[in-house]
């Protein structure tokens, strides 16, 4: 893979700089773990079309478990010269890799539910007159939008009002107690704003607005939720 000025962090032995602090040897096992895996599929997927064409026959089994194919080892698959062809590939061709900055400005997201919402249990009495009600509540929705109600869903700000910047390259760290408003806050600079009952402010991605951002370019900014 062609290394850049910015390129520190290398397999097998490479160091991680102190102001990012990677963590290499986490970093190498993930990547180890990801190879086998891939070359596990790639092993089963050539067995497979082996069998059907009838092209080798009572060749050796692989041993799946440790990912070390007893046959041909032309057939496994081999993710860091896969990753690294595609990068030359891309250099090559001139493509170069995506930098994106993010600007918001006057961010504020509200929620359902004020400080007096009820939140209220399903019974199973409730969920069987809802069933056989369904058909009269699916054509009411057609129906509903003809009587427009003044009343209005109670809301409250989870997030208030904040702007900020973050330049290409740069990570965002965001703390808090649950319930505080961090999800919510990758949420929408995630532009993933469905959830949400209003979200207000201005978000640009390298100038990008945040609607046209969701109408052409939905997959280039993704939200990585946490694991437990």
């Amino acid at each position: 893979m062609a290394e850049t000025p910015a390129d520190n962090i290398t397999l097998n032995g490479g160091t991680a700089t102190p102001a990012h602090n990677i963590d290499v040897i986490d970093a190498e096992e993930q990547f180890n773990a990801l190879s086998r895996q891939l070359s596990i599929r790639s092993q089963e997927v050539h067995r497979k079309r082996s069998s059907l064409s009838e092209k080798t026959v009572g060749s050796p089994t692989d041993d799946l478990e440790k990912a070390e194919p007893k046959g041909d080892a032309s057939d496994r698959f081999d993710l860091r010269e896969y990753l690294s062809s595609s990068n030359d590939a891309n250099q090559s061709a001139g493509i170069q890799h995506k930098h994106v900055g993010l600007t918001w400005e006057d961010l504020q997201v509200d929620v359902m539910g004020g400080l007096d919402h009820k939140f209220y249990v399903g019974t199973l009495s409730g969920a069987t007159l809802a069933f056989f009600l369904g058909p009269f509540f699916w054509l009411w929705s057609f129906i509903a939008p003809l009587f427009p109600s003044k009343a209005k869903m109670p809301t409250r700000t989870i997030l208030h009002k904040s702007s900020g910047v973050l330049k290409p390259g740069e990570m965002c760290l965001v703390l808090g107690c649950p319930g505080s408003g961090c999800s919510t806050f990758l949420k929408t600079i995630a532009n993933q704003r469905e959830e949400f009952a209003s979200v207000t402010g201005n978000v640009l991605y390298a100038g990008i607005s945040a609607e046209e951002m969701a109408k052409y370019y939905k997959g280039e900014v993704v939200y990585n939720q946490e694991g437990e």
